[in-house]
């Protein structure tokens, strides 16, 4: 159906748009955005536009066009677009969109923008190119924003931290729901490892978040597996869990090592590890996790093997709880 055969029907008061555009040339997709951004209202509240990720400069202009005369925007979901500053509404609430190639280099500068003037910003989610550089200080911007509930950062690149920073985002975001601290790597091989965030760092995450963290994705180095804390030390109310594309090594004794350990941390509630394979759809929020047809919730064989173990041994073990 065309879109002005819609127009019509659509109430002066309309305050939630989604549009996802599909299979149309780009020239349809800027005359079809030109429509919209003259017959929506410009109080609208929530507007999700999902194009062709590889758009041009006039179809750009065209969607922000569509943004920039809307103030009172809460939520802007438009995965397939740089982000910008004329994206940043003070009364924003949910971002969703592509970080700028302009700010490869600079990532930090763009977020220190965004925490400046969206103060309140609660939902994130951003797709970083793979020629960017995105390290822990670039993140650092966010903590001027303290009401963050869901932060969702996707980067095909390495990002390590140390503990002392795993404790600074927990005191910084207090009401953090969900983090996806990046977890999925495009090129990941058995010669890079040991790379990621050390599993012994999981205890700093548990100590550090506030109860209220449910959901938790990032690259995990299972290279060094020290013994578990005893007493346990878990997350409390933790009910999401992926490595991503993090690598385990061949031996059944590091699988071993690794769920001794983990089921000292995770809460039983937890009896599954999420993973991805490298050729994961970076379009698709870690968050939105789908099962196998056959039930399965890893999608490499090794983490399916381990995650076959984790549950096995919680059904022996169902009394290692808190103390």
């Amino acid at each position: 159906m065309g879109l002005q055969m819609v127009i019509p029907f659509l109430s002066p008061t309309l305050k939630d748009v989604d549009v996802e555009v599909l299979a149309v040339s780009s020239s349809e997709t800027c005359q079809l955005l030109h429509t919209l951004n003259e017959m929506l209202p410009h109080d609208v509240v929530s507007l999700r536009l999902a194009v062709s990720r590889n758009m041009g400069d006039q179809l750009e202009t065209e969607i922000m066009d569509v943004v920039n005369i809307r103030s009172n925007l809460r939520v802007l979901r438009i995965p397939g677009c740089p982000m910008n500053a004329a994206m940043f509404i003070p009364n924003l609430r949910v971002l969703e969109a592509e970080s700028d190639s302009a700010w490869n280099s600079n990532p930090g500068a763009i977020l220190f923008q965004l925490s400046d003037k969206c103060p309140l910003i609660e939902d994130l989610r951003i797709i970083f190119p793979s020629d960017s550089i995105l390290a822990v200080e670039s993140i650092r911007p966010l903590f001027r924003c303290p009401q963050l509930r869901s932060l969702d950062l996707e980067y095909p690149g390495a990002v390590e931290m140390r503990d002392e920073y795993i404790r600074e985002m927990g005191r910084a975001w207090r009401d953090l729901e969900a983090l996806h601290i990046p977890s999925r790597r495009a090129h990941v091989s058995r010669a890079e490892r040991p790379s990621g965030i050390p599993i012994a760092s999981l205890v700093t995450f548990a100590q550090a978040f506030s109860p209220k963290l449910r959901k938790l994705a990032i690259h995990i180095n299972t290279s060094d597996v020290p013994f578990p804390p005893d007493p346990p030390i878990r997350f409390t109310n933790l009910e999401f869990f992926s490595v991503g594309t993090s690598q385990l090594g061949y031996s059944e004794a590091e699988y071993r090592r690794v769920v001794w350990f983990l089921h000292s941390v995770l809460p039983l509630a937890i009896n599954a590890i999420h993973s991805d394979l490298s050729t994961y759809d970076e379009s698709r929020s870690i968050f939105k996790y789908k099962p196998h047809e056959d039930g399965r919730w890893s999608t490499s064989a090794a983490w399916d093997t381990l995650s076959e173990m984790f549950f096995d041994y919680r059904k022996v073990c169902p009394d290692r709880e808190y103390s």
